[in-house]
């Protein structure tokens, strides 16, 4: 059953995240970034690389926008367990992926040595930056939380856009600061959560449209007739990343979608559930797929079509493989609880 107070359009934020994390990676695995900007198709790939780029700022802001009361505490510190086995069991169905299919070798060291450094299977840098976030989001809530005015905190995230944003607009601004911004999006997020954007949706959606057509000529412009230019101001910290997710986050958030039929609603908070276990079963996913797309379509240009294809196989595929990951990791805390209550009655006869 859905808790009434449960909002169904953060679910739908975070399913649109997945879906633009998996075009992004499609950018990154069909020789995107090898090839010539140039013609039509080349240019529809700009436009779709432009538009996925709000996929990690929309998981950033969602962990602002809904943990921003967490306090130090245990409990709070447990909760990242669970990431942590879900990477274990990427990390062990990666490998033997790597084995079976593959026919890669690795010693008893690789396997050790790669799974506590984060390193044994694909798109773990988001694993590793979530961690370090996790565990100071305590302190930021303390200073998030201690600014009693919203004077005070807009002048914090002006700060933080400041050091990690405004970089990548004026280039003389010093950009030491720049690998910060997880903890910018964190800010906005929790901005967003008490205050908002006090336009309305339809205002929203065209400042969007608009800010993805300037951003988009902007990156052909720049990048025409030589490889992509990945510049500062495509980076997760960069201004086009920045106006768009907000944006993009905003308009969804204030779309209501309880009128929505029981079942749609379901299968959002499903994939919302499921989706830090997608993330990392599309590295398993991509690594089959792409070395198949790559090998049957052998100009970069013409694989833009694949991509309604594409998409969707990495999605169902991802969701299928994290759905397993969800069942044994709901199995394996019922053996821990269960062996736990049999020790704690043993102790107490």
């Amino acid at each position: 059953m859905i808790k009434k107070e449960r909002n169904i359009s953060l679910d739908v934020i975070r399913t649109l995240a997945v879906l633009t994390v998996f075009t992004v990676h499609f950018q990154l695995n069909n020789g995107f970034y090898k090839h010539e900007l140039m013609g039509e198709k080349m240019m529809i790939m700009t436009v779709i690389r432009t538009f996925s780029g709000v996929c990690v700022p929309l998981f950033l802001l969602l962990t602002g926008y809904l943990m921003n009361k967490k306090t130090l505490s245990k409990k709070y510190y447990f909760s990242i367990i669970k990431v942590l086995v879900i990477f274990l069991f990427a990390s062990v169905t990666y490998r033997l992926y790597a084995i079976i299919v593959l026919d890669k070798v690795f010693t008893l060291k690789d396997w050790v040595c790669d799974i506590l450094t984060f390193s044994a299977t694909q798109y773990t840098w988001y694993v590793k930056m979530y961690i370090g976030l996790f565990l100071i989001i305590p302190f930021l809530n303390l200073i998030w939380n201690g600014l009693n005015t919203k004077k005070s905190k807009i002048v914090l995230v002006v700060t933080a856009l400041s050091l990690t944003m405004l970089p990548t607009v004026i280039w003389v601004v010093p950009d030491w600061w720049k690998g910060v911004y997880p903890v910018t999006y964190y800010f906005l997020g929790c901005y967003l959560r008490e205050y908002g954007i006090p336009l309305k949706k339809r205002w929203i959606a065209l400042c969007f449209l608009l800010t993805l057509a300037v951003s988009s000529l902007y990156n052909i412009y720049v990048s025409y007739g030589q490889k992509f230019i990945s510049g500062n101001w495509v980076d997760w910290n960069g201004w086009q990343c920045v106006l768009l997710s907000v944006l993009l986050f905003s308009f969804f958030e204030k779309c209501n979608f309880s009128g929505c039929p029981m079942w749609i609603k379901q299968i959002f908070i499903t994939i919302s559930n499921l989706s830090f276990g997608m993330y990392l079963a599309s590295g398993i996913v991509d690594t089959y797929t792409y070395s198949k797309l790559n090998s049957i379509i052998e100009r970069v240009p013409d694989r833009v079509v694949y991509f309604i294809v594409v998409i969707p196989f990495v999605f169902v595929c991802s969701l299928l493989l994290s759905a397993v990951w969800e069942l044994a990791y709901i199995s394996l805390s019922k053996a821990v609880l269960a062996v736990k209550n049999k020790f704690i009655g043993a102790k107490n006869v």
